[in-house]
């Protein structure tokens, strides 16, 4: 197992020991736990839009690669300086050398203060960028790791591939930028972009979240636009009649319902199509003076509930086949639960027998429907009586919970 710290003791029965320890060794077998690459600073040598990251690794069975991307317009130098002998000295001393006593000065490049943060490890090799672009500057780190001392993972290459901008710059912001769970919403979305030398224009805009989007009108100098939309796993493809490739603002109308907090929005500029499409991911900032949100992210008022909106169909169920309150339906919504839970929602009896689970799975945020049809676990009808409908879910610091009343009669 991994080890930060190792302590030496000399065991002592006889007498005393003097002396000191000249040098202390410590050897291990095999691959460390964590070993973090990182790339220079890449210079595009302009603005460009980075379309893809891809790679080859090898990663023998309990090992693992991570990749994250960071990019930015801004350098920082600063410049390290050295006698004739190599020796690293500081720029006063360097300054008092005579010439012939000076050695070489190097400049070390950093980022500057536009950069971005290191992004999200990527899941998949040339499935597009995960950090801003265009960007000139662009800089990679890979996390090799390992849960077997003997087996490592290996890097083979990474590529990088990059094209002409699309837009010279673009800023996006929804508004509201909040919502109340589980409630139907309307927004509007606002993308603003600008043009450069270099810039080529797009005729189709990628919108994409994990939140379902209702597109409504689109708008482009106040005037709707027509255009072929196509849903697509996880949002739309739109693709306009011509292209743009002066500045401009569209707005955007969606709905949407909400179920966690900070849910995203992003959208992608496009041109082209199949393996030929070129993608420009959207910044965020200030797109239109309508509105002062800066953000594409919506977000809920703040509450420590993961369970809301429990709603029953009806509080009588009477499966007696006449079509008539045969079946309970139930419907809640999970909120803010970002990684799979385990959600059982089941039935029990006054004296708190369970009588028939309807669900025990891992889930995330979202709207959750469930029925009953008054049956327990073996398929037969329960008795007449009132019976207690649980929701548990497991949270971070505890276990949430809530439950009803059903009354069942035939």
């Amino acid at each position: 197992r991994p080890l930060r710290y190792l302590r030496m003791r000399y065991p002592n029965r006889q007498c005393c020991i003097t002396g000191t320890t000249a040098e202390f060794q410590v050897f291990g077998e095999g691959y460390p736990a964590g070993t973090i690459m990182q790339s220079p600073i890449y210079d595009l040598e302009a603005v460009r839009n980075v379309t893809a990251l891809s790679w080859q690794v090898e990663t023998p069975e309990g090992t693992r690669v991570e990749i994250r991307s960071r990019t930015g317009n801004l350098l920082q130098e600063s410049y390290v300086f050295h006698d004739k002998n190599g020796k690293e000295v500081t720029e006063r001393k360097f300054n008092k050398l005579i010439p012939s006593f000076k050695g070489r000065i190097d400049t070390v490049r950093s980022p500057g203060d536009d950069w971005s943060i290191w992004s999200q490890a990527y899941e998949w090799s040339d499935r597009g960028f995960l950090s801003p672009t265009p960007r000139r500057f662009v800089q990679l780190q890979a996390y090799l790791l390992s849960d077997d001392p003997m087996q490592g993972a290996i890097l083979d290459e990474m590529v990088l591939s990059y094209a002409e901008p699309l837009a010279a710059a673009t800023r996006a912001e929804i508004y509201p930028i909040q919502a109340e769970p589980g409630q139907r919403t309307e927004f509007t979305y606002y993308l603003g972009w600008d043009v450069g030398a270099g810039s080529t224009g797009f005729d189709q805009l990628l919108m994409r979240s994990k939140a379902d989007i209702e597109l409504g009108e689109i708008r482009f100098g106040g005037q709707v636009l027509n255009a072929e939309v196509i849903p697509v796993d996880g949002g739309w493809d739109i693709t306009f009649a011509d292209p743009f490739v002066r500045a401009g603002l569209i707005e955007l109308d969606f709905a949407s319902t909400i179920y966690r907090q900070q849910m995203p929005f992003e959208a992608f500029l496009a041109s082209g199509q199949g393996e030929r499409q070129i993608r420009q991911r959207v910044d965020v900032g200030d797109a239109s003076n309508a509105v002062a949100s800066e953000a594409t992210a919506v977000s809920m008022p703040v509450g420590p509930a993961l369970i809301d909106g429990l709603a029953l169909s009806a509080t009588l169920v009477t499966p007696n086949g006449d079509g008539i309150g045969d079946l309970l339906q139930i419907e809640f919504a999970l909120l803010n639960v970002l990684q799979p839970r385990l959600l059982h929602v089941a039935l029990y009896d006054l004296s708190g027998r369970e009588v028939r689970v309807l669900h025990d799975q891992q889930q995330t945020a979202g709207p959750i429907t469930l029925s009953w049809d008054g049956q327990d676990e073996s398929g037969q009808l329960v008795a007449p009586g009132n019976y207690i409908l649980r929701v548990v879910v497991q949270g971070d610091a505890q276990t949430h919970k809530t439950t009803k009343i059903i009354a069942l009669a035939y």
